[in-house]
């Protein structure tokens, strides 16, 4: 049987890895104390979720962009006029939204009064100042 090369040393003994620590003993077995190294597996971890949301954001971005993009090739390709008159239109749409509201308002708080009711105090030249209708005269 051929002999293993010498250049081709054994890999190094656990115990060489962890010089200087000292080993703890659980139930008769070695085992090295990796707290210096639990910050180290925390940071690589954090480093890891930073970029997968890094990720993420290059993703959503480059979504949007595109949704942006066909959004503009629709518009970009409308007549000028139709997208003139759109805004006409739209504007026209307000000022009318507001005429009625300011006329619903006028209608609702407007009191409703006769035309031949008399207020009384005053005096018209034909009207004595009543409050009632004048009596018509045909029969």
């Amino acid at each position: 049987m051929a002999q293993g090369n010498a250049s081709h040393s054994a890999p190094p003994a656990l115990e060489d890895l962890f010089e200087n620590e000292e080993p703890l003993y659980i139930l008769g077995r070695t085992v090295f104390p990796i707290q210096n190294y639990v910050k180290e597996i925390y940071l690589y971890t954090f480093i890891a979720i930073l970029t997968m949301i890094a990720f993420l954001a290059q993703a959503i971005a480059g979504f949007c962009e595109t949704v942006a993009k066909k959004k503009y090739e629709r518009r970009k390709n409308r007549p000028i006029s139709l997208v003139i008159s759109r805004a006409f239109i739209k504007e026209r749409n307000k000022l009318v939204q507001r005429y009625m509201m300011v006329k619903k308002a006028e209608y609702e708080y407007k009191p409703k009064v006769p035309k031949d009711f008399v207020y009384v105090g005053e005096k018209n030249q034909n009207q004595k100042a009543t409050k009632e209708k004048k009596p018509s005269t045909n029969p």
